[in-house]
Formats: structure tokens, C-alpha cells, sequence
């Protein structure tokens, strides 16, 4: 998603239209269109470029936060979400922070919180959490938002109690209690049109030293076709060595194998009073899966992050048995880390594998199972699991009909934060959300369409394609329905007769 000026240059080749150029047609553009669904698809296009340190200083020239900040007393709950998610996205932008702070933009934005629309409310918080400041401090932290704040905290809806959470311990001091309290997704902005980039605070080494006080959040994903979302909590006491923490580094992996006997499954049989025939009085005895998940639990309590992780919240899929005899391989690896004010977050990648009578193993830990011809004693290199990807090619990138891969860039591309299952369902809710950004939040308007590709075009159409779990493009066949031609950036209309 970030760009340097020297690759916009490379893009844009000698003779296309320039980031500056494209952003200021954007901008006249939400200006001077009368069209409500074009108004909110434009602003919800300039709310996506906030995202791009390279675009803050177009933006400021062109006056698009300004623009955002405006856009907050709109009645049109659409466009408020937008606005209030650039200002989200632009915010850790020291210059543009001081804007907000120097023209009332605390009150704008505190105005948001007793909004009923979800979104505004999560972006508008956050953004409160990036204008740390000084003095704006007492006006950021005034009873009214404490009060409501104090609400969210107290409330069901996760993403808001977290926010909170960590609001109230920033601005007041105060520090939850509870330790189901402690796991946060808030290192995420969860707007509809885009991820937020990450904050100043977020982006600090994940190898700095945190206080005997701290709490560790991790965040884990499985590999397979849609990642088990499991989220783990590990409060740090006072005696525990702050040495510790430093050494959870990305690439850190553990890995451990296990033969499940019968006497292992009799004796969790006796132990959760789960006596069901499929485990104990079966021609093949499947293990529980909460034998599975008890194994991998050790690891997170004893190795991976280490001792103390609480489990908080869990999602697990079985697409697979296991049986007595098997030999089960379960590892974890650290594949991203950062910290967020006093919170740790820790992504790992979690795997497990079991091997089958043929001598070949099985990994699973979603809802499609992989099996390669490996013997056990062989390791397994895991593909990482590839998010929903969206992206738009012209007709004249790909051959209708053919499975072969598009040439060349997308015209137009967004990654979506989202994991689905690694199936035709899983396909198709990728798709429908990228219909929902793309079509319905990204206008459909020529001169963008021209503006993000590097060569002519002529009476070709646009096609949606998606990445789902593998890198590779699936050609929906879904598009825009019309003809584009473009000319050094620009489009103009396409002849009747070629």
C-alpha cells in the first residue's frame, strides 16, 4: 500500500499523469459532481490515499483535510464516515495533527463519539488516541468523552471496549481489571474503505523493553485456507523478567511432535466425562479436538510466547480427524510484532500436523486440508496464507477464457484485511467485499481508471479478479460493463466504430 515518490515517477512513465494531477481531479471532482453515490465513492477514494506517507504533501496543497474536517457536520452519514476515516488515516501526520488540533478539530471529532454508526465512533476514537498531545490533553480527556468512553468500556462491542480501554489508561490512568479486558485488536483500524496506516506508537521495535506491568496480546492465524482467529492475553507480573519479552523476535519458531496413544484419549475421555463412541468404542478412534488444542496451549503457555499467556478468546476449525497413533506435529512462529502504548501484539503462525497411515502428513487448521508426500521425519515449508485481494484489470491484460495469470499490474488494487475459506464459498464472500469497496466505494469514473494504469488503452473493459488464500488471480468475470479508452493518462471517448 506505501509508495515512494521514485516509484510514483516509475509508474507514472514519461508521459502519465501525476499523483498531484490525479489527486486534484479527485478533489474538483467530489466538488462539482451532483451525485450523492459518486460524492461518497470520490471522498472514500481520498480517505484511502490519507493512508500513503507519500501523499501528505499533495494532500495538504490540495486542502483535503480541510476538506475531511468540513465534511464532519455532513447529514449524510456515508460521507462522515469517510471523512472522519482520512482524518483517521492522516492524523499521525505531524502537520496535519496540528491542523486538527489548531482548528477545532477536537470538538468535531469528540461531537462523533455519541454517533450511532459503528465505524464513526471506532474511527473517530482512535483518531482521539493519534492527537496525543499536551496541550490538547485536558480537552481530549474533558468529562463529556470520559463519560462516554467510560460507556464503550463497559460495553459488549469488543472493538469500542478496547479502544476504550486503552483510552482511559492513556488520558486517565486507569487500568482495567479484568483480564478478559486486555486483549485488543485496536492496533488495527477497522474502517470500511481502507486499514488504517499504523500509528506512531504501533510502529515502535517490537523488541523494546516493556514494564513489569505490561500485558502481551497476541493475535494468531493459522495457515491453511481461512486462518483459526484465536486471540491470546498474557498479563506480565511483577517478578517476571522483562528480559524475556525482548527476545520474542519475528522468525522466533517452536515446534513439537506427539504420538497420541489411547491411554491419552481414555484418560481426557475420563477427565471431561466425554465418553462419545468416535473416541473410545470406534474401529478408528478419533482424538478429541480439545486434546489437539490442549497441546498447543503448552506451547503458548510454556515456549511460545511463554508462561502466563491466558487464553481470552478462541475460533477453531477441525477439517480433519486425527486418530490413535498418529503422530501429531504442532508448531508456532512469530511472523509480525509490534507495541501499542502498553500492549504487545504478536501475529503468529500457527500449524498443525498429523501423519497418516501412508507415512504422509496432513496440515490442517482451517477448513481445507493440505497433504504432501513428506515423510515425518521431514519438515514442511507452510505457503502463508494470502489475505482477500482485490484487483481490477482491463480486457486487454488477460485472455478471455484462460486460466492463465493477468499480465502486468492491476489498474486498480485493494487488499482487504479479511481471510475466507479456501473453497467456492470462500471465493465468493471475497468477492462480494470487494464489490463492496471497489464498485460501490471507488468511483467509476474514466479519468481514475486511466490515471492508475502505464500504457494506452483502446474500447477495453475493466474485470474484477480476487486473491483468495493462494497468490494467484481468479478471474471473476464480473464487469463494469462499459468500454475505456485512455491516451497518456487521460481518457477520452471511445469511438462507436474502431
Amino acid at each position: 500500500m506505501f509508495s515512494t515518490k521514485e516509484q510514483l515517477i516509475k509508474k507514472t512513465g514519461k508521459h502519465g499523469i501525476g499523483r498531484l494531477s490525479f489527486l486534484e481531479q479527485l478533489v474538483n471532482e467530489y466538488k462539482t459532481t451532483k451525485s450523492r453515490d459518486h460524492k461518497e465513492q470520490v471522498l472514500a477514494n481520498l480517505a484511502n490515499f490519507a493512508y500513503d506517507p507519500v501523499n501528505y504533501e499533495f494532500l495538504r496543497r490540495l486542502k483535503v483535510l480541510e476538506l475531511f474536517m468540513i465534511t464532519l457536520d455532513d447529514s449524510n452519514p456515508r460521507l462522515v464516515e469517510f471523512a472522519i476515516g482520512g482524518i483517521c488515516n492522516i492524523s499521525v501526520e505531524p502537520y496535519s495533527r496540528e491542523y486538527i488540533l489548531r482548528n477545532h478539530g477536537v470538538r468535531l471529532i469528540s461531537n462523533l463519539l455519541s454517533r450511532s454508526e459503528e465505524h464513526i465512533v471506532i474511527s473517530a476514537l482512535t483518531t482521539l488516541l493519534y492527537l496525543d498531545a499536551k496541550q490538547s490533553k485536558k480537552e481530549i480527556a474533558s468529562p463529556t468523552n470520559v463519560k462516554q468512553i467510560q460507556k464503550f468500556a463497559n460495553g459488549t462491542n469488543k472493538r469500542l471496549k478496547n479502544l476504550a480501554l486503552i483510552f482511559l489508561e492513556e488520558y486517565c490512568g486507569i487500568k482495567a481489571t479484568s483480564t478478559s479486558n486486555s486483549a485488543t485488536e485496536s492496533n488495527k483500524q477497522t474502517s470500511t474503505i481502507t486499514s488504517t496506516a499504523a500509528t506512531e506508537t504501533a510502529s515502535k521495535s517490537a523488541n523494546e523493553t516493556l514494564s513489569a506491568d505490561s500485558t502481551i496480546a497476541v493475535n494468531t492465524s493459522a495457515s491453511g485456507s481461512k486462518p483459526s482467529a484465536k486471540k491470546y492475553c498474557t498479563k506480565v507480573s511483577s517478578g517476571s523478567p522483562t528480559e524475556a519479552l525482548e527476545n520474542l523476535k519475528i522468525g522466533n519458531r517452536v515446534s513439537i511432535q506427539r504420538t497420541v496413544t489411547e491411554n491419552d484419549v481414555l484418560g481426557f475421555a475420563k477427565l471431561t466425562n466425554d465418553y462419545n463412541p468416535i473416541h473410545i468404542n470406534s474401529t478408528r478412534n478419533i482424538v478429541h479436538g480439545a486434546f489437539l488444542n490442549g497441546l498447543l496451549s503448552g506451547i503458548l503457555g510454556t515456549k511460545l510466547p511463554g508462561p502466563g499467556t491466558v487464553v481470552v478468546e478462541q475460533i477453531i476449525r477441525y477439517p480433519k480427524p486425527c486418530y490413535v497413533g498418529d503422530t501429531v506435529e504442532i508448531s508456532v512462529e512469530i511472523t509480525s510484532a509490534m507495541m501499542y502504548s502498553s500492549t504487545f501484539f504478536v501475529l503468529l503462525l500457527i500449524s498443525i500436523a498429523h501423519a497418516l497411515d501412508d507415512n504422509s502428513i496432513t496440515e490442517s487448521s482451517s477448513s481445507t486440508t493440505v497433504t504432501t508426500e513428506t515423510p515425518v521425519s521431514s519438515s514442511t515449508t507452510e505457503a502463508p496464507v494470502i489475505a482477500c485481494t482485490c484487483g481490477v484489470f482491463l480486457s486487454g491484460q488477460f485472455k478471455k477464457g484462460s486460466k492463465e495469470q493477468p499480465k502486468g499490474n492491476a489498474a486498480l488494487l485493494h487488499d482487504q484485511s479479511d481471510t475466507f475459506p479456501c473453497s467456492n464459498v470462500g471465493n465468493k464472500m471475497c468477492t462480494n467485499k470487494c464489490l463492496d469497496v471497489i464498485v460501490k466505494h471507488l468511483p467509476n469514473s474514466p479519468s481514475i481508471l486511466c490515471g492508475s494504469i502505464d500504457r494506452d488503452c483502446h474500447k477495453e473493459r475493466a474485470y474484477l479478479f480476487i486473491k483468495n488464500c493462494k497468490d494467484e488471480w481468479i478471474n471473476t468475470n464480473l464487469s463494469a460493463g462499459r468500454e475505456y479508452c485512455c491516451k497518456d493518462g487521460l481518457p477520452y471517448k471511445c469511438p462507436l466504430l474502431s
